[in-house]
């Protein structure tokens, strides 16, 4: 009877711990199903972050492309300018070159008509003979 009694402390006990260690392996449980719930929800919003992401750098690389286009039609409005400004330049000196000519003509003949101005005054002023 000893040995029944002894059998049966021993079962019992051998009961609660089961029992014990399945309601500490349930919490267990319960918690590792609480972080993968969180796990989850957090890889959701990382995925919609990423995606937000991707759609900003989608917008940003055609600003980026748009700005790039500008960029060489710029360039190559600035280099006709260019041309052009060297173009003015180039033909100014020539106008200057003309001018400058043109100019030291006119005084030439200034001097001549001065002198034949002097000449006719003279002559006018001579009493005719």
């Amino acid at each position: 009877m000893e040995t029944e009694r002894f059998n049966y402390k021993t079962s019992f006990k051998s009961h609660q711990k089961t029992i014990t260690d399945l309601e500490i392996l349930k919490s267990e449980l319960s918690s590792t199903r609480d972080q993968l719930e969180q796990n989850v929800r957090a890889l959701t919003k990382t995925k919609e972050g990423l995606r937000f992401t991707r759609e900003e750098l989608e917008v940003t690389k055609e600003d980026l492309s748009e700005t790039r286009e500008e960029l060489e039609a710029t360039k190559r409005e600035n280099e006709q300018l260019r041309c052009l400004t060297d173009a003015w330049e180039e033909s100014r000196k020539g106008w200057k070159t003309d001018h400058e000519s043109a100019w030291e003509d006119l005084e030439g003949l200034r001097m001549k008509l001065g002198e034949k101005l002097i000449f006719l005054s003279f002559s006018l002023l001579k009493p005719m003979s």
